[in-house]
């Protein structure tokens, strides 16, 4: 008896909607019934997370996010790729060291480092949602979008605007040059 109250109390946690558990019947339909809203709610989560996943993965933006402990909480393949490195999960790498394989990668000047430090470190001290560009040597152009969530954890959205930025330049340039 115990075990049924205590499956059905679990199966309430997760789906308080569904769990109109009648009295009638034995102690094992009660429980099958209990472990019946439990599955649901688990297809449910595995759906629900699968989905997430997915809108995730297909970002035009590199993201990633680093949990209130300095540890790299979730990050999609794009980003991974916007820094030419190959797919893997970094999950659980401490920050300094996930941000050091990033920007070893594109071979950052030491002034395009620190001009990201400074930000990300004020992002996590004032809490405040930034954009802001790091142009590197190679005449690419990374802008981050990066805030800090409730949890403490910070959320930052990466996107190569390099060709934004060139075509910019370019219509600029005929507009200054053109005679009409």
């Amino acid at each position: 008896r115990g075990l049924t109250e205590s499956v059905q109390t679990l199966a309430r946690s997760f789906d308080e909607t569904a769990v109109s558990f009648a009295s009638e019947g034995d102690e094992v339909d009660r429980l099958s019934h209990a472990l019946d809203v439990l599955r649901k709610s688990s297809r449910r989560a595995m759906v629900s997370e699968a989905n997430l996943k997915a809108a995730v993965e297909n970002m035009v933006e590199g993201i990633v996010m680093i949990s209130a402990d300095g540890k790299v909480a979730l990050h999609n393949q794009r980003l991974l790729k916007i820094f030419g490195l190959p797919p893997m999960t970094a999950i659980g790498l401490p920050r300094g060291e996930f941000n050091a394989m990033l920007v070893g990668a594109l071979r950052w000047p030491q002034s395009a480092q620190d001009y990201l430090q400074r930000q990300l470190a004020e992002i996590r001290a004032d809490g405040n949602y930034r954009v802001f560009d790091v142009e590197l040597p190679d005449n690419r152009v990374l802008r981050y979008s990066a805030s800090m969530l409730v949890d403490g954890n910070v959320m930052s959205y990466i996107e190569d605007i390099s060709e934004q930025r060139a075509a910019a330049a370019s219509i600029l340039r005929l507009a200054h040059y053109d005679t009409l």
